[in-house]
Formats: C-alpha cells, structure tokens, sequence
C-alpha cells in the first residue's frame, strides 16, 4: 500500500494495528494509535535507500524487532511468537523510527508496553508461568505470589540452600537493616 520495496518496524506497526486476529490492534486503538492516523504519518516520511536482506525484504531494523519478539515469545515460554511478542519486540528494539512516530502522535510506548503485558496476562492461559513445585504450600490467598516465588524456607528446610558460614558481618548488617524501624 505504501510502496516500499522493505519492510521497517514502521510497516509492521501499521500491520498490527490493522490486523483482525488477537488483542494487539485493540490495544494500540486503546493508547490512541488509530490506522488511518499512522498511515498518514507514514506517508509524509521521506523513502530512504536501506540496506535490506535480499532473502526477506527485511531492514536491520526489522530483523532487530523480530530477534526481540522471539525473545519476547521465549520470556512468556510460547511455543511460537504471536503479535503481541512481535509488539513487544517493537516496543523494545532500540534505534527504530517508531518510538518517534509515538512521541509525535502523543503515545506512550511505556504505557503500550504494560498495557501489551497486562493483555498478555489476562486473555491466555498459556502465559502462565508453571508453579515451582518446591512450594509445599499453597494458599488460595497466595496464587501469584507461588506463583512467581521461590519459598526459599521450604528450600532450607529440604537442605536445597548453600550453607551461610563465614558470612557473620553480612548477616548482622542484613539484620540491623532490616530491623530498622519506619521513620
């Protein structure tokens, strides 16, 4: 549609923002990134000649968001980067024109950020991080926290810590900080 002959994080921010599938376009409507109003803010950006993988079509910068997708993908333990990763993957590859396309459209990418996190939470059952099993005890008042924890007294308890000796100052500093009252 642009005529383009690569593809930048740019283009692929205009195809999630158009994309029907998933929550990813919702959430970039929701922070203020419309796609008539992008298309138009790219189509007054100026066609540069970039140095592009003959194999993809892909600029460095793309191939960057795509590396950090996958890692997205991977963090969230997905068998397969969906477009929420590769939104991710956008949000945190450093050196792409889109964090200045957000700034001049009064976005935040932090906030897109925790919003694409929060979604990511919310609507899949396969971002769930498994439950360490370690954790002997689990209280329904308690799911997040056995959850994302380690209960490091149930690890002593089962011998599974190093041993603390020799370490006399560092444990006395941690107890006179600790035991310190609010002010």
């Amino acid at each position: 549609q642009m005529h383009y002959d690569y593809i930048n994080p740019e283009h692929l921010l205009y195809g999630l923002a158009t994309c029907s599938r998933g929550f990813t376009a919702a959430v970039l409507r929701r922070n203020g990134l419309e796609p008539g109003l992008l298309i138009r803010f790219l189509e007054k950006l100026p066609h540069q000649p970039i140095a592009v993988d003959e194999a993809t079509g892909y600029s460095s910068l793309t191939m960057r968001v795509l590396e950090e997708g996958r890692r997205q993908a991977e963090w969230f333990q997905c068998k397969m980067m969906d477009t929420e990763h590769l939104l991710l993957g956008i949000l945190q590859a450093p050196g792409n024109i889109v964090m200045l396309i957000m700034n001049a459209l009064n976005i935040q990418p932090y906030k897109l950020y925790i919003d694409t996190i929060y979604e990511i939470r919310v609507h899949s059952r396969d971002y769930q991080r498994p439950v360490e099993e370690e954790s002997a005890t689990h209280h329904p008042e308690t799911v997040t926290l056995d959850q994302y924890a380690k209960d490091i007294t149930a690890q002593a308890r089962a011998g599974k810590l190093d041993p603390v000796i020799g370490r006399d100052v560092e444990i006395s500093r941690v107890i006179h900080v600790l035991s310190r009252r609010g002010k």
